[in-house]
């Protein structure tokens, strides 16, 4: 293990240092101390790593080895700043620096420039941090070192994502990344995985996020880095609380806790406080978050943590706010807010500031006196105005909905309608690119569909034209070099016969009769040749044409691609109202025959994978037809028993394709499980056409509910669809797919998947994170597939109650 390796490394530079001091070798004596500083600093045995650093830095003076002094100080500096004594770390940084710069030791320089800055960056003072990450940056660039560059790529991504510059944030540590992993520099690789997680996880991408922190948890374990697995256990642990596993969450808090108090980092420690804080305040257990929140806000204070203490205040703010005790709210969110601008954290200003406009509209309706209600209503308007002005800065289109909305409705309170209904319209507008999923945009591109599908059919019969073409090409070449052939020993045998019939009397006759024949020979070959010159020409313009018309076929479906996806639910949208989930969807072609939807009406939760007639383009007609019938049935009726939703997309395909059910018509139609949760009481509904369902409980036992034999479509005998009641349990899991995962040829024996081992890999899988689970379905599909063709297009959603 790690841990052994740390051991035996102990171990040695003990053994190191007898030696050493038996020999006199004070430099020796002096690196050793050094080093055991550096493997206890990893353990987390902060306080030992200290002494031995210390010990290293009184024989670097003795000694007169100003390049060690600076080392020594440097890693003092370090533990102190892992502990959170931000004071004493930037005294040891600075005298450090000026070590360096006395002997112009750029490598020691850049070190204690970027060290510097990652202390002003959890003080929330960015500008001094950005200032001393450039200088760092300058020098590391100079030296061409890779693994400075990257640290400070790093440092500089945390600062753009503290101001809210996600997209700057996520390059920055995306480049810093990617050169740890060329330089094999794990604990690097680690935090890259945990940063590019965190801002996944602010961007909503649970699953990409979640992938992200395991990824950095494994080699945090794996080198024996406990602060590194702290950080992995409440990153995983924030991502289950936004699913609503609570006590999954508690439980990896609680460890990354333990931990924290283990290496004895206060910085930690506040954090996860602050974490078990956030879980109690989802849970509405108020005065536990409370007492959490206070404890993060203590320690943030005793350690000049400017951002700590704006997010403890904002969370004591928001509880205040949920229980109206307004004026307590208030306080709270005003001290975030003037933090928040202080340290230049954008996006918390505009959510505080939007924060406090909510509370006066609050208060301006709750006062029965009308003079006090315009105040508030003033108020709000003046707060939300500066947030909405910070979020169009910051470009956060969710804050920008949210002021929309509250100076909407403050207008309307203080009698100017015109202003009110003005950002209605905005608060509308923000909302539907939002969560509306482009509504339906389907109908309008049909005809878009219809010319590619018919433009799809013409490339297949050029390519065969031209097939034709080339094969009639190759039998006019065999038959020319046949006649030029035949032309040739015909020559040689008239010559022979006229040299021995008539020898020299009739050679004259025989040589112009020869020539004559020669002539004709070759003016018929001249013909063949000019012939097939222009058959040729024809056939290299055709491909060129084709190619032309290939490509814009191709970046028409390409379009096509991007409008089926712009109708699918979001992977922001299905987090939000799915909880823990995921979706294995994978289109045979550049669009798909399958679909999935979900939505939410009141406490009804609607979800569905569906598979259309065939796949490619006219699957994807049919596709974009299902989910405007469901958006019709489910978001505009507001239909949510099952089996209705499947009465009523059956009765609008068979209308809009004018089906009678007549001998040799196609039956276009699709295959669907739908289901219908109620929230409340965790009872499922479920109608299926064609395609079953499954649920696996926590000890893996599976349970399969058959759908009706029929499509939705016309069909020989149709029956009402069955709608089926079953009572789930919290932490059961649902499974629902098409056909085409399944149905996949591969293996060694060529043969498809089969449903039994499909349901065999989601029941022995279930207790995997969701987002787990779809890692490990891909690679298994992608594994049985192999060289084979996909067959079908693939989708599969499975959500944990």
């Amino acid at each position: 293990s790690k841990l052994g390796e740390y051991e035996k490394a102990l171990d040695y530079l003990q053994n190191s240092i007898k030696i050493s001091e038996k020999i006199g070798d004070k430099q020796g004596v002096g690196n050793s101390y050094n080093s055991i500083g550096i493997i206890l600093g990893y353990r987390g045995m902060h306080s030992k790593a200290i002494e031995y650093y210390k010990k290293s830095l009184e024989i670097k003076k003795e000694l007169g080895d100003k390049k060690g002094i600076g080392n020594s100080l440097m890693n003092i500096g370090t533990i102190y700043s892992t502990l959170g004594a931000y004071d004493i770390a930037i005294e040891h940084f600075e005298k450090s620096l000026n070590i360096r710069q006395e002997i112009g030791d750029k490598h020691g320089i850049s070190s204690c420039y970027n060290n510097i800055g990652i202390i002003y960056a959890n003080q929330g003072s960015y500008s001094l941090s950005i200032e001393h990450f450039k200088k760092s940056l300058e020098v590391f660039e100079e030296l061409g070192d890779k693994l400075g560059i990257s640290a400070t790529y790093n440092n500089i991504g945390y600062i753009y994502q503290s101001q809210g510059s996600y997209s700057l944030a996520f390059d920055f540590y995306k480049k810093s990344l990617e050169i740890s992993k060329e330089l094999g520099d794990k604990r690097g690789v680690a935090s890259g995985y945990t940063n590019l997680g965190v801002v996944k996880k602010i961007q909503g991408n649970y699953s990409s996020a979640i992938e992200h922190y395991y990824k950095s948890l494994k080699i945090g374990e794996e080198i024996g880095d406990k602060n590194l697995v702290c950080r992995s256990y409440f990153n995983i642990g924030n991502i289950h609380m936004a699913q609503k596993s609570y006590s999954l969450a508690i439980e990896l808090h609680q460890n990354a806790l333990e931990i924290a108090k283990e290496i004895d980092s206060k910085k930690l420690i506040s954090q996860c406080y602050g974490n078990i804080g956030n879980v109690y305040k989802a849970q509405k257990v108020y005065d536990q978050a409370i007492e959490y929140y206070n404890k993060s806000l203590k320690i943030s204070e005793e350690l000049g943590d400017k951002r700590g203490m704006s997010f403890s205040m904002g969370n004591i703010g928001n509880i205040y706010a949920e229980q109206g005790s307004y004026d307590l709210a208030l306080k709270n969110f005003k001290k975030t807010a003037e933090i928040a601008e202080e340290i230049g954290d954008k996006n918390t200003a505009a959510a505080t500031k939007g924060n406090i406009a909510k509370i006066n509209i609050n208060l301006g309706d709750s006062s029965l006196l009308v003079k006090e209600k315009m105040q508030y209503y003033s108020q709000a308007v003046e707060y939300a105005e500066q947030a909405l002005e910070i979020a169009k800065e910051i470009d956060a289109l969710p804050l920008e909905n949210e002021q929309y909305d509250r100076l909407h409705k403050a207008w309307a309170n203080l009698g100017n309608y015109q202003k009110a209904y003005e950002y209605s319209n905005l608060y509308n507008q923000t909302r539907d690119s939002l969560f509306s999923d482009e509504k339906t945009r389907a109908i309008t591109e049909m005809q878009t569909k219809y010319e590619t599908e018919k433009k799809q059919q013409e490339i297949e019969n050029q390519q065969l034209l031209i097939e034709k073409q080339e094969i009639d090409n190759k039998r006019q070449r065999a038959q020319r070099n046949f006649f030029i052939g035949g032309s040739v020993l015909l020559a040689i045998m008239v010559l022979l016969i006229f040299l021995g019939y008539q020898q020299k009397k009739q050679a004259n006759t025989i040589i112009t009769h020869k020539n004559v024949l020669l002539e004709e020979a070759n003016e018929e070959i001249r013909a063949q040749k000019e012939e097939i010159e222009a058959q040729r020409d024809m056939v290299v313009e055709q491909k060129e044409r084709i190619e032309i018309q290939t490509k814009h076929i191709t970046d028409s479906i390409s379009y096509a691609q991007r409008i089926q996806n712009a109708v699918l639910p979001r992977s922001s949208y299905t987090q939000n109202i799915l909880g823990e989930h995921f979706i294995l969807f994978k289109p045979k072609d550049i669009v798909s025959g399958d679909f999935f939807w979900a939505t939410r009406i009141n406490h009804w939760l609607v979800f569905t994978v569906a598979d259309c007639t065939g796949h490619g383009v006219p699957g994807a007609f049919m596709s974009m037809l299902g989910v405007s019938y469901l958006k019709d049935i489910v978001n505009k009726k507001e239909v949510t028993k099952a089996s209705n939703i499947l009465e009523l997309m059956r009765e609008s395909v068979i209308d809009a394709l004018q089906q009678r059910d007549e001998e040799n018509e196609q039956h276009d139609g699709l295959d669907i499980a739908i289901c219908v949760l109620n929230t409340k009481n965790n009872q499922l509904q479920f109608a299926g056409a064609n395609n079953p369902l499954y649920i696996v409980n926590a000890r893996k036992e599976l349970q399969i509910i058959k759908p009706d034999k029929q499509p939705v479509a016309i069909h020989q005998v149709m029956k009402p669809f069955t709608n089926h009641e079953i009572k789930v349990n919290k932490g059961d899991s649902i499974y629902i797919t098409s056909d085409g995962f399944q149905d996949q040829f591969g293996g060694p024996q060529k043969s498809k998947f089969m449903v039994k081992n499909l349901r065999i890999l989601l029941a022995s899988n279930v207790e995997k994170p969701m987002a787990e689970q779809k890692v490990i379905l891909e690679e298994v599909f992608d594994s049985w597939k192999g060289e084979n063709p996909q067959i079908d297009d693939v989708t599969i959603m499975g959500v944990r109650v």
